[in-house]
């Protein structure tokens, strides 16, 4: 069965924009595309710990901005060896 003229939207991965300073909480990144006016995009941050210093800490729905952005403030500071991965959302706007 075909998708007809179902439009399939192409997400490519977020960029983040820190450099993971020691001590530092803000988080910030921007899409790597263009918006499109009929899709609201999100984006799910995870702080990572891969020696295990503390459990992943994941905030969901992270609102992008009209300009691509998006920022948040971690619970935890960044701890050496800590990674920070974003997962992007667009979600059709029904007229």
């Amino acid at each position: 069965m075909g998708l007809g003229t179902c439009p399939i939207f192409a997400i490519k991965p977020p960029v983040i924009n820190d450099t993971m300073q020691h001590g530092n909480k803000s988080i910030t990144g921007t899409i790597n595309q263009t918006k499109d006016p009929g899709y609201t995009y999100t984006a799910d941050i995870t702080l990572s710990a891969p020696d295990g210093s503390h459990a992943p800490i994941v905030t969901t729905g992270v609102l992008v901005d009209s300009s691509g952005n998006f920022s948040i403030n971690a619970a935890n500071a960044y701890e050496y060896g800590d990674t920070v991965t974003a997962i992007l959302h667009a979600k059709a706007i029904r007229n």
